[in-house]
């Protein structure tokens, strides 16, 4: 059963074709697209596809007056209290300047706390507070029926497969970072041109 929040025409969820980064849908009557494309495809529909599982969930945060970057920053408090913001930034990767101004949001909601770091006056270790536990327990189940929601169709084995590939798609999509972060850093060999000329 589809999802139900607040039900005002406010709160009310686009439509597939309303979203910011709506892609159309195939035509199944179509030919099918030269197989060259097809990877390309892949990528986009993936990316696509993304974008509007984190529409819908962010709208689903809002019902309960919080956001799906929130949402995330909870979950990891719940599992893992106390850290400092640097730690906090690499794991939910995110800036840590954006992490900044979110977490001054969730000061301000009552939902963490900064507290100094005794082992370096400078810095500051986030704490969840028994609110944000609250409402990060209350989005658990929530989560869960999302989850249910936006596999629909797919069977035990069609969920396993796909995991398998996402994990690949994921891990070669890391290690491309990974080359393109080690050649920027690389130092530049000059090009030929600027080599100076010896007789």
């Amino acid at each position: 059963m589809p999802l139900t929040h607040g039900g005002s025409a406010a709160n009310a969820l686009p439509a597939y074709d309303e979203l910011p980064y709506h892609m159309p849908m195939m035509d199944p009557t179509s030919p099918p697209p030269d197989p060259r494309d097809q990877r390309r495809t892949v990528a986009v529909r993936l990316m696509d596809a993304t974008r509007s599982m984190r529409t819908y969930a962010d709208h689903v945060a809002s019902s309960y007056g919080t956001t799906l970057a929130q949402w995330k920053t909870l979950k990891h408090l719940m599992d893992c209290d106390g850290g400092n913001q640097v730690d906090l930034a690499e794991k939910l990767e995110i800036q840590p300047i954006s992490l900044v101004r979110l977490l001054d949001r969730m000061a301000a909601q009552g939902l963490i706390e900064r507290r100094p770091d005794p082992a370096d006056r400078r810095a500051k270790r986030i704490y969840i507070t028994d609110a944000g536990r609250d409402l990060s327990r209350t989005m658990t189940p929530i989560a869960r029926e999302i989850a249910v929601e936006l596999t629909a169709g797919l069977s035990d084995d069609q969920i396993a497969e796909l995991l398998a590939m996402l994990e690949r798609i994921n891990g070669n999509a890391r290690r491309a970072i990974d080359q393109a972060q080690s050649d920027a850093s690389a130092p530049r060999l000059p090009a030929a041109s600027e080599v100076p000329h010896v007789d």
